[in-house]
């Protein structure tokens, strides 16, 4: 026990407590942060694929010779070690000589559509 008049100075023990406390709930909030930063980042990352994707099956339609039947078609494709389902529907528009191209892709089971894109081809 310091006597009077010495000059020691310290932390009393509930000081050391609620700087400890304090510290506790800055560490938690900053691991939320964090863990809900690589939530975001690997939704980005499965969207930026789905659309790589829809981009991949709109190009090889177009691309391709011969147009396929009017209806929906169904596929499933591997990429970045993960399996992905694509839905592609062609259906006649207002105009008789243009279709109408639309892809839908999402993660195998039953998760959400990550990316669809719609486009336009002359019938050849």
């Amino acid at each position: 026990m310091p006597t009077p008049g010495s000059d020691q100075r310290g932390f009393t023990l509930v000081e050391v407590i609620v700087a400890l406390g304090i510290l506790a709930v800055a560490i938690l909030a900053m691991m939320k942060a964090v863990s809900e930063g690589i939530v975001t980042t690997n939704a980005l990352r499965d969207r930026f694929i789905a659309g790589v994707i829809a981009e991949n099956r709109l190009v090889e339609t177009h691309a391709a010779p011969q147009l396929p039947d009017i209806g929906t078609r169904n596929g499933r494709i591997a990429m970045a070690d993960q399996d992905w389902l694509w839905s592609e529907t062609i259906a006649t528009t207002n105009d008789p000589a243009i279709v109408r191209l639309e892809v839908t892709v999402k993660a195998s089971g039953d998760g959400p559509q990550l990316a669809s894109l719609t486009a336009f081809r002359r019938k050849p």
